[in-house]
């Protein structure tokens, strides 16, 4: 799942999907290049917290107790399922995000 944005409820939202690890992306890159190491630590900790508010919200205290029936699962509109069948269809195809090198 690459939603293009990395908050602690897409993280706690994947992980009750079934991911076993969640990539941050760039966001530690950024405190990196702000603060060094220090960025790095504040950034983690940070992160740490939230997602413990996150789990806190949903009554659980362990990642391994999140599961999808935590979920509440979203009223999609017409433009949602679209935006979602193309999707699938580029992920079906291996197309989408990559970038061809050449």
């Amino acid at each position: 799942m690459c939603t293009g944005r990395m908050d602690p409820t897409f993280i706690v939202k994947a992980l009750a999907l079934g991911a076993n690890g969640v990539l941050i992306g760039r966001p530690w890159l950024w405190a990196v290049a702000a603060r060094g190491e220090k960025g790095l630590t504040d950034y983690l900790r940070v992160l740490r917290q939230d997602i413990a508010v996150c789990m806190a919200l949903m009554g659980v205290n362990r990642i391994a107790d999140i599961t999808p029936d935590l979920l509440e699962r979203a009223r999609l509109t017409e433009d949602d399922r679209k935006i979602l069948a193309r999707l699938e269809r580029e992920s079906a195809l291996g197309t989408g995000s990559e970038r061809n090198e050449s």
